[in-house]
């Protein structure tokens, strides 16, 4: 865990004792202007080693551990990278913290042309209050998915990018979203015309053994469909599920 790492997690903790705490309470602590400590957090601006060692003394860490998290940084910035991914993953520990799909669909929201990057804006084109909407951007900015810019305008650091979690562990927060999700699709059954959805279901008698291989395949699938339908003129914020179940009793 570098420093950046470790001011978002401080954020998280005090986030999970106060859920009113926001970006803006977390800056007040620091001393620091929301905006600076959304662009820290997001990676966009470095964190420097004077403004570590403000930082530990505002929230009562030891220089000892400063020094540790000047050694991770300066590590991090050194090593090799991996060619570049299209998509951001989000870890379960961050998951954990934007598990409402709401965060998910902001984060698309803010590509579409129609979006200024306004709370006020993000929450007519969702459809949501303005409080959500601010307390959500707030949570995205704090793991880095989103930062305040000028004029209160709200941007993504990382144009370009889809963003992913991480499914493979087990997780109340993924099972939440997961539900949440399958209930959207639900109600667009009657709310929805034809015209503007496709629900569909197939019925099969499988080898369960290539479980992991289908995965693999639904994985596959929904990322080259987001590949053909992200390109162009972004007008609408749309919600993919593929359900893969079993109907009959699984046998231990």
């Amino acid at each position: 865990m570098d420093s950046t790492d470790w001011l978002r997690q401080e954020l998280t903790k005090r986030r999970s004792k106060n859920p009113a705490f926001s970006l803006r309470s977390f800056a007040r602590v620091l001393s620091v202007q929301p905006g600076r400590l959304s662009e820290i957090l997001a990676r966009k601006r470095p964190l420097t080693s004077q403004q570590l060692v403000r930082f530990a003394d505002k929230l009562g860490v030891e220089h000892r551990q400063v020094a540790k998290f000047l050694k991770a940084s300066s590590s991090r910035a050194t090593q090799r990278r991996s060619p570049p991914s299209a998509y951001v993953d989000v870890s379960e520990m961050h998951f954990d913290v934007v598990s409402e799909p709401v965060h998910f669909h902001i984060l698309s929201a803010l590509e579409l042309a129609r979006c200024d990057g306004t709370v006020k804006c993000l929450a007519r084109i969702l459809g949501r209050d303005v409080g959500i909407i601010r307390s959500s951007l707030e949570r995205l900015a704090s793991i880095g998915l989103v930062n305040l810019g000028e004029k209160d305008r709200w941007e993504l650091p990382l144009q370009g990018k889809s963003t992913s979690a991480s499914y493979g562990a087990p997780s109340a927060a993924l099972r939440k979203a997961h539900k949440v999700s399958i209930q959207r699709a639900l109600n667009c059954i009657d709310d929805i015309p034809l015209e503007l959805r496709d629900i569909s279901s197939i019925t099969l008698a499988i080898d369960a053994s290539k479980i992991s291989v289908a995965r693999e395949m639904i994985q596959k699938f929904r990322r080259e469909l987001a590949s053909v339908l992200e390109v162009g003129n972004k007008t609408e914020v749309y919600d993919l599920n593929v359900q893969l179940i079993p109907i009959t009793e699984v046998r231990d």
